[in-house]
């Protein structure tokens, strides 16, 4: 099944939401069973799940928001679409605080009318 822009822009802004509650358990679900996750290779959904429950535990405040819109790139494959967008991030500590841009490329798959992270690569451009 296809899938639309709007469906594609709602998933990123959601995920990028829960990311900021550090809500794991909501956020499993947009992962695949395997990921090419960002430069680790492809890895499976324990892996994500280990190094997501880091973040979100090294971290006390996380703030994330989409800069602009969310570019969709349509491939051949109906069920298949590419996210490209710009985020911006603050996260804090007891020790530090951090506040940066980054570009973001998601792959994402609709299976069994769900829409899946496949592939996450994220460069920091500030």
């Amino acid at each position: 099944s296809t899938i639309s822009r709007a469906e594609i822009t709602e998933f990123v802004q959601r995920l990028m939401e829960l990311n900021g509650r550090k809500d794991l358990g909501a956020v499993m679900p947009f992962y695949a069973d395997e990921v090419d996750y960002y430069d680790r290779g492809v890895v499976n959904r324990e892996y994500v799940k280990r190094d997501l429950g880091y973040y979100f535990r090294n971290w006390d405040k996380i703030s994330t928001s989409v800069d602009g819109e969310v570019v969709v790139i349509v491939l051949d494959q109906p069920n298949e679409r590419i996210a490209k967008f710009i985020s911006s991030f603050w996260v804090q500590n007891e020790k530090k605080s951090l506040t940066g841009r980054t570009e973001n490329i998601w792959r994402i798959r609709k299976v069994n009318g769900h829409l899946k992270l496949f592939d996450v690569k994220q460069k920091i451009v500030r």
